[in-house]
């Protein structure tokens, strides 16, 4: 299985509802998409961001193809819209160390 993390920081944080309202829409519509969950940061840190988006895929195959499919361009197109920066980290995990959703 592969997961694939991305901490968002926004532009405006007022705009964080929206910005997690349009990740989670991706939920249930891109073939492969086992896990997605969204989670907002709780500590005001100096280097911290504001939400994560962390979504895990059947294989890696799967991961690459959502790349271009339209919901997710569509959403990412959105989120880019709202944000400042984003920073990604991709991984490898055995099936049974995943939880279901």
């Amino acid at each position: 299985m592969h997961v694939h993390a991305t901490l968002v920081t926004l532009r405006d944080p007022t705009t964080i509802d929206r910005c997690a309202a349009l990740m989670s829409s991706m939920t249930g519509r891109i073939p492969g998409l086992i896990r997605l969950e969204v989670t907002r940061n709780e500590l005001a840190e100096p280097h911290a961001c504001d939400l994560a988006l962390t979504t895990t895929w059947v294989d890696l195959d799967a991961y690459l193809a959502y790349k271009t499919d339209p919901v997710h361009v569509a959403v990412a197109t959105e989120v880019r819209a709202l944000m400042t920066s984003a920073t990604t980290l991709d991984h490898t995990v055995e099936a049974d160390a995943v939880s279901g959703p």
